[in-house]
This record gives structure tokens, C-alpha cells and sequence, in this order.
């Protein structure tokens, strides 16, 4: 994220389909992300023309692999799969759209179906944080699994028998015990990314300390016509009075924190608090981005790190909840980054990038992110 200019958010207006006026943050050239490559599932779906009822069915997940390939997987056996095979064959093993985006495209079979799986991650994240050693849950597309994360991998058999329990307790019959895998996490946990008295670009003030977080992404509420911008939600209260260094430029008006989204609007104090003399363009997205797909994380403290997808469908417990339906990526962030936005795509032949994510937390290895559709009904 680019410095305030003076006691200014650098903040302009555009117009939006989707969610009608929004404020955006100014963005410069080489900090937009470009990309001739899918970058979201969106996209990619929309480039296939759309899925049939059947296709839905029988959908088993999407991801970049290693060679830059943009893989879509399809029930093994199953009538999309062969579909999809001679819809790759009939497109010379290319998937293009209008916005000139155009990617090799491979085509594999899979056990489960992507519902399949989310169905399951669905019923391990309410049942499975029960038993302390599970420390976090993931649907790990690439090898079409559920990835669990457990504090010692000795307990590996004790805690299989744990959750194939939970499963056949809820009449799960459709599934494998290859399903599951376990991974030793490292022992520690998820932090919230505020930082006290540390270095940041907004922040509010007590008596004693002061809380510093980043500006994730300039918005409009269509519900109240309000303009202002995103970060996070802890660390903060509504009707916080938010500061650029010693200058108030406005207030929390509605916060959330709740498992799930983790946001705050600041309303800005007035008119001369953003300008409109800008040429690129930041916008909050509800577009999902592809496991393994590059992507820029921002904040105020680490400025823009590169990084790639891990899961986009990630839980764990802690900070007050079960938390689920997040992003996670390789790469650590630091205290002062929490809200700050995850960068994925463009629209408008490259002049506005996609804000798809918020940043919630992290390890020293990798970092989750709250979904933009999430924070999008959250704040709306």
C-alpha cells in the first residue's frame, strides 16, 4: 500500500455494476497487478461458457499447477469429464475469453466431487475443533482431499479414528478414508496482524496506546451512501474515531467480527478526505482466486509481497472462534498489515485491479485472508 499523501487518503470514485459507486484506492503502475493468466474462478467459469446442472455435479475443483497449467478437475468416470476432454481437445488445449486472457489448459479426473468435499470440510469444521490437537481444516483441491494441520503426527491413527467417527455420525457413506490427511502444523498459532504502537497507515488512539492496521481497499455502502474505505475489524470498535498519523479522517460506522468476517468501515470525516485525480483504480471483488494462483498481499508494515494460493477454502480455531471459508497463502505478513488487500485480476483492459481478500492474520509461514464477497455482505 502506497503512503497517504499528507492527511489524504488518496481515494477516487467509479462507477460499479456490481455494487454501484465505489470509492477506490489509488493504485500506481508498478504496484497493479497485470496478468494475460486466469487469476480467478470467475473468470475462469465464465470462460467456459458456464457449467451445466450436470458439470456442477460432477465438478471436482480448479488450480494452477506448477507449470503455470490451468487445471479443471471432473469426477472420474463421469460424462463432464469426458465432455470437458474433447471441449480441451476442440480448444488446442487453450482456454481464452474477451478480456484477453488465455491460459494451457489441462483436464483430470478426481474421486470427489468439489461438493463433496466442501460437504465434509462443512462437517469437520463444526465437529472436528472439538479435540484440541486438530489445530486447523483445509480442502486441498490439488489432491482432491481434506488437509488437516495436527499438533503431533504420532497421533495420526487416534485422530483419524476421531474424524472418521464424526463422519459416519452424520451418515457420510459416500466417502473414502483416503479422503483425509494429516500434516504436523508447527506449534503456533494464527495471530491477528494489529500491531500497538508500531508502524502503520491508519490508526486509533487511547489514553495509553495507540492500534495501527492498512487501508485494504476504498468503498462505497449502497445500503447507506456512505464513502469510505475497508480494514479490519479487531483491534477496532464502532464509532472509533480512525487516524492518519495525527490527523482524524474518520469513523468506524459498522464493524464485524464474528467467525466468519472480520471488517470495518471507516466513513470518511468529509469530502476533501479522498481526490479524484487518479488514472488506476483498486475495487473490493467477489471473485474466489484459483489455488495456486499468484497473488500481491499488501499492508502498511510489509508493504507488497508476492505470494500464491494455498486454499481457498481454509479453517482453524482461535481469536475468539471457529473461524471458515478462508484464503490462505504461503507467505507471512506482519504486525500493522491486518486489513490490508489481497490483489487478484483486473478488469477495465487493466486500469482497475480486483481487491479479493482482506487480511485477518497469520503465522511466521503463512498468512489467511477473509474473502471480499464475505466482507462485501458483512459492510453492505
Amino acid at each position: 500500500m502506497k503512503k497517504l499523501l499528507g492527511i489524504l487518503i488518496s481515494l477516487t470514485l467509479i462507477l460499479s455494476a456490481s455494487f454501484g459507486v465505489m470509492a477506490s484506492v489509488k493504485n500506481t503502475e508498478s504496484d497493479l497487478y497485470y496478468s494475460d493468466d486466469f487469476c480467478n474462478e470467475e473468470e475462469v467459469f465464465n470462460a467456459w461458457g458456464g457449467f451445466s446442472k450436470q458439470e456442477i455435479l460432477d465438478y471436482a475443483g480448479m488450480y494452477i499447477d506448477d507449470n503455470n497449467n490451468l487445471t479443471l478437475m471432473f469426477v472420474e468416470n463421469s460424462p463432464s469429464l469426458k465432455n470437458a476432454e474433447k471441449l480441451a481437445w476442440n480448444k488446442s488445449g487453450v482456454l481464452s475469453d474477451n478480456s484477453n486472457r488465455k491460459q494451457a489448459l489441462v483436464i483430470k479426473s478426481a474421486k470427489y466431487s468439489y461438493s463433496t468435499l466442501t460437504n465434509v470440510m462443512s462437517i469437520l469444521t463444526d465437529k472436528a475443533y472439538s479435540n484440541p490437537a486438530i489445530r486447523n481444516i483445509s480442502v486441498d483441491v490439488r489432491n482432491n482431499i481434506i488437509d488437516i494441520g495436527i499438533n503431533d503426527i504420532s497421533n495420526e491413527k487416534n485422530l483419524y479414528e476421531f474424524i472418521i467417527h464424526i463422519l459416519k455420525e452424520r451418515n457420510i457413506q459416500s466417502v473414502e478414508p483416503n479422503i483425509i490427511s494429516f500434516h504436523e502444523e508447527p506449534d503456533e498459532k494464527i495471530e491477528l496482524l494489529v500491531s500497538v504502537n508500531g508502524n502503520s497507515q491508519i490508526n486509533k488512539k487511547t489514553s495509553t496506546t495507540i492500534t495501527y492496521a492498512s487501508v485494504g481497499v476504498g468503498y462505497y455502502r449502497p445500503s447507506t451512501g456512505q464513502r469510505g474505505f475497508i480494514t479490519c475489524g479487531h483491534g477496532f470498535s464502532n464509532n472509533d474515531t480512525i487516524y492518519s498519523g495525527n490527523t482524524k479522517i474518520g469513523t468506524i460506522t459498522k464493524r464485524v467480527y464474528n467467525g466468519t468476517c472480520d471488517a470495518s468501515f471507516v466513513l470518511f470525516d468529509s469530502e476533501d478526505n479522498y481526490v479524484s485525480n487518479t488514472t488506476l483504480y483498486e475495487q473490493l471483488s467477489t471473485d474466489v482466486p484459483i489455488v495456486g494462483t499468484t497473488v500481491s498481499q499488501r499492508g502498511s508494515y510489509s508493504g507488497t509481497v508476492s505470494g500464491k494460493v494455498t486454499s481457498n477454502n481454509f479453517s482453524y480455531t482461535g481469536n475468539g472462534y471457529t473461524w471458515s471459508n478462508l484464503i490462505k497463502t504461503n507467505k507471512a505478513m506482519q504486525n500493522g498489515d491486518s486489513g490490508g488487500g489481497m490483489k487478484c485480476g483486473v478488469i477495465d483492459a487493466g486500469r482497475t485491479s480486483k481487491i479479493v481478500g482482506f487480511l485477518h492474520g497469520g503465522t511466521n509461514t503463512y498468512s489467511v485472508y477473509i474473502k471480499g464477497s464475505v466482507v462485501n455482505s458483512g459492510l453492505y
